[in-house]
């Protein structure tokens, strides 16, 4: 009985850490998009070239949306793009909260935030700690897909719900 009640709390803990990557990553993706001429001009005043720039300033929305997908694929298609999306929300964030660390250090001088929304109202210092959280949040997210029971709850919760299996409708029972 304790097993099957800090199964449920470990799962709903991993859609919870779903839910805030899905939604963080669309509210910034869309606000990047909704206000694309502020946020482009911001994307080249980063220190990158503006070569790089150029194709960042697609890049990010693009990475973003995409990750919004990745991290919604158990509900469309197979759980092995689920877990290659969690794991690139890892480098995702850890790329983000690096980058926070090098204009919080100053190591590129003085370097204007990008982000769209909230975020655009954040110091480095501030806009670090937050993404460092997310990163520590985004690791924990992956370690609970490999906690055995969770991995096997979650698989059998896809395949009732893509009625692929009888199974999953009687072990979700028990």
């Amino acid at each position: 009985m304790k097993s099957k009640w800090i199964n449920g709390i470990l799962l709903t803990v991993e859609y919870l850490i779903r839910a805030i990557f899905i939604f963080l990553y669309s509210y910034t993706a869309v606000m990047k998009i909704a206000d694309f001429k502020v946020y482009r001009i911001k994307m080249y005043r980063q220190v990158f070239p503006d070569w790089l720039s150029e194709i960042m300033v697609y890049a990010l929305p693009a990475a973003e949306l995409g990750m919004v997908a990745w991290l919604l694929a158990p509900y469309f298609s197979e759980r092995k793009l689920f877990r290659i999306g969690l794991k690139a929300n890892i480098v995702l964030m850890a790329s983000f909260t690096v980058y926070a660390w090098l204009a919080k250090e100053k190591v590129f001088g003085y370097i204007p935030c990008a982000c769209g929304g909230i975020f655009e109202k954040m110091e480095w210092p501030e806009h670090y700690v937050v993404n460092l959280r997310l990163t520590i949040l985004a690791v924990v997210g992956a370690c609970l897909q490999h906690w055995p029971k969770i991995r096997l709850i979650t698989n059998e919760l896809y395949k009732r719900w893509c009625g692929r299996t009888a199974r999953a409708q009687e072990v979700l029972r028990n």
